[in-house]
Order: C-alpha cells, then sequence, then structure tokens
C-alpha cells in the first residue's frame, strides 16, 4: 500500500519531548546520527531523557561498586550522554579491582573483564610456575606471568543477571608476552565458552602470531636435521686425525728413503747420471703437486654446487610446509592473536548468547594440555564483551 508523504505532516513540528521519546528507542548510534536532521533533533537526542534509556537500568548499583567514591563519578558529569561517553571510553574498576566494567559505544552493551585474580589458574598460588606482577599499562593491580608449566589451565565465570539481555557475548583471553616465550607454537590451545553447562563450539587457537608459530616450527623441523650434520662433521674431524697419523708415517718413510737417497746422491754427486734424476725427482713432485691441486679444487666446485643446490632445495620445502601450515590452520579454522587499541593482545575463546531469562553462570575455559614446557604469557584477564564489540 502507498503512502502519501503528505499525509504524514511535517515531523520537526513535533515537540522536543516527543522527538526524545522516540529516540530513545533506538540506539545510541542511531540518535547521534538522527542528531544531524534538525536542530530540534540535535537538542532532543542530547537530552537525559534519550541517554537515560541507554545506560543500564542498574547503572547507580554497578558504580556504586566501584573502587573508590562512586557519587564524584556520577557528579562530575553535567548530562547522562557524558556519562555514557565515559563509561565507553573509561572502563571502572568494580568488586573490589578484581573486575572493570564498561559500555559498548554503539549499543549501549555491558561489558566486563575479569582480572587474572578474579580467574582460575591452574598451579596459579605456587611461585616456581605463576608469579604476580604489576605492570603500569594494566588497568588491575596485579597481571599473572607465566614461568614454566606443562598444564595450562584458566578458567572463570560470571553470573548471567549482570550481562545484557538478548545479547551474542563472547569471551576473549587479554594478554602479552615477555621476551623468553616459548613453548606456544607446537600445538594449539583450546577455549570453550558455556551458559548453565550447555557448551558452545570448542575454539582452537595458538597464543602466539602466525608467523612466530611457524617460525617456531621450522626450528623444531630442523632440529633433528642438525644433529645429523653434527654427526657427519664428528666423521668428518676425524678423518683429518687419520691422515695426520698417515703423514706421521709417510714422513718416517721419507726420512728413511731420504737418508738412502743421499748416500747414494753423494756417491753419485760427481756423475751426471745422479743429477738427471735428482732434476726428475724434482719434477715430478711438482707434477705431483699440480695434480693434487686440481683434484682437490675438482671436489671443492662439487661440494660448493651441491650445498647450493641443498639450500635452494631446503627454501623450496620450507616455503611448502608454511603454504601448508597455513591451509591446514584455515581448514581446522585456528586462530591467532590480534592486537587490541590498548596496546595488549586478544584472542576470542568462545561465544554465547544470554537470553536475559538464564539462571547461573557464563563460564569460560582455556586449556593446553600438551606435555611440553611453555613460559612467558602475562595474563591481564579475561575480557567479555557483544561480539560485534571491536
Amino acid at each position: 500500500m502507498e503512502i502519501e508523504i503528505e499525509s504524514c505532516g511535517d515531523i520537526c513540528e513535533l515537540s522536543e519531548d516527543c522527538i526524545a521519546n522516540v529516540l530513545s528507542l533506538t540506539s545510541p548510534k542511531d540518535a547521534c546520527r538522527l542528531s544531524a536532521v534538525s536542530s530540534i533533533f540535535r537538542s532532543a537526542s542530547q537530552s537525559d531523557t534519550v541517554w537515560d534509556r541507554f545506560l543500564p537500568s542498574d547503572y547507580r548499583e554497578i558504580i556504586s561498586s566501584a573502587v573508590g567514591e562512586a557519587d564524584p563519578l556520577l557528579g562530575q558529569f553535567h548530562s547522562r550522554k557524558d556519562l555514557f561517553l565515559h563509561l565507553c571510553d573509561h572502563p571502572i574498576l568494580i568488586d573490589d579491582g578484581r573486575k572493570s566494567f564498561s559500555l559498548e559505544k554503539m549499543s549501549g552493551k555491558k561489558c566486563y573483564m575479569l582480572a587474572a585474580r578474579e580467574l582460575s589458574i591452574v598451579w596459579g598460588d605456587t611461585p616456581e610456575y605463576w608469579q604476580w606482577i604489576h605492570l603500569p599499562q594494566s588497568r588491575f593491580s596485579e597481571v599473572a606471568e607465566l614461568l614454566d608449566v606443562c598444564w595450562l589451565e584458566i578458567s572463570g565465570k560470571i553470573n548471567t543477571h549482570v550481562l545484557s539481555s538478548r545479547t551474542n557475548y563472547a569471551a576473549y583471553l587479554v594478554f602479552t608476552w615477555n621476551t623468553e616465550t616459548f613453548g606456544f607454537s607446537l600445538h594449539p590451545a583450546n577455549g570453550s565458552v558455556s551458559i548453565g553447562g550447555h557448551e558452545s563450539e570448542r575454539r582452537s587457537f595458538y597464543l602466539v602470531s602466525e608467523e612466530e608459530q611457524l617460525e617456531e616450527n621450522e626450528i623444531a623441523e630442523e632440529e633433528p636435521q642438525q644433529l645429523e650434520e653434527n654427526e657427519i662433521a664428528e666423521e668428518q674431524l676425524q678423518q683429518p686425525e687419520e691422515n695426520e697419523i698417515a703423514e706421521e708415517l709417510l714422513q718416517q718413510l721419507e726420512l728413511e728413503e731420504n737418508e738412502i737417497a743421499e748416500e747414494e746422491l753423494r756417491q753419485l754427486q760427481e756423475n751426471e747420471i745422479a743429477e738427471e734424476q735428482l732434476q726428475q725427482l724434482e719434477e715430478n713432485e711438482i707434477l705431483e703437486e699440480e695434480l693434487q691441486q686440481f683434484q682437490e679444487n675438482e671436489i671443492a666446485e662439487e661440494l660448493l654446487q651441491q650445498l647450493e643446490e641443498n639450500e635452494i632445495a631446503e627454501e623450496q620445502l620450507q616455503d611448502n610446509a608454511e603454504q601448508r601450515q597455513q591451509q591446514d590452520n584455515a581448514e581446522r579454522g585456528i586462530q591467532y592473536p590480534k592486537r587490541r587499541d590498548d596496546g595488549w593482545m586478544e584472542v576470542e575463546l568462545g561465544e554465547c548468547f544470554a537470553t536475559g531469562g538464564q539462571d547461573g553462570d557464563l563460564e569460560v575455559s582455556l586449556t593446553m594440555l600438551t606435555g611440553n614446557w611453555k613460559s612467558g604469557i602475562i595474563v591481564q584477564g579475561i575480557e567479555i564483551r557483544p561480539k560485534e564489540c571491536k
């Protein structure tokens, strides 16, 4: 059915309160866009009526649990819009500094980060395996630094009633590396998110960049080859020792022969035959040296050519291995960490839909139970935010 626009009247003739009520039914993103329609829309889009609806209904209760005094935080902003934007850009610490709370700017949905101290970390209280340190760039007073473990397991949970309803949430491990990170490239880690025991699809991911993962795998593959090369080198080192013994025997024989030759030469010095024999010996030695040098040059050239061919073959094998690894990771859905705007790294552990009517906890876990030793990651926490939030 066609609608005649003329019969709709001029929307700008509506009162500011009416327009504000309409805008409050949209989203923060739409309200900001509609403020460009006219001056009355701009004025309405700034009103507390609109932004009160965008703020969570329990925002006062949440702020009251903030570290420090809640009243100054509420009182320092002249409008609800200013408070909304502050909570989007400046997460506040709540629950004795063990969580942070913020809002997703496009939708106003709730975001939480569980501090490392709020997580369950296997061996986390054992100083030989983990240590708790302070980093100025962390929003929390402490972060967990992995020293050395084989069994890596981290989990956390948050009650679903504090989350925004009808929202698809994703959980992210927020971490960084120290300068001596190792052990995370050979095998991927696994993550999962569940609500009320209903687990989402498990995720596989590496805790290092794709470049580092491929590089460390190459090193691991080269180690057996290096051992073989070392054995060959040892055999080659033993060969000169055998040659030295042979040379000593030859020298001894030469000395004995030289003594005999000297006696004969002394007897034949007055003879032209002796001079010719001596000259012939010298010429033979020169010819032997030239022949030996020529043979050595041929061997060296062959070895050099073989080395060049081996290097080319190794590069081709390496390129093929990298391509196969990247293709395999893509087919298996394996993810790699991404850098956040705050400088930390994050990797998605899984996602779940919060209906708002569930009773229970949203539980998050990360496991890496392979037998190799691992070290070097620094965990700030696990962030739980709407999936569309970047």
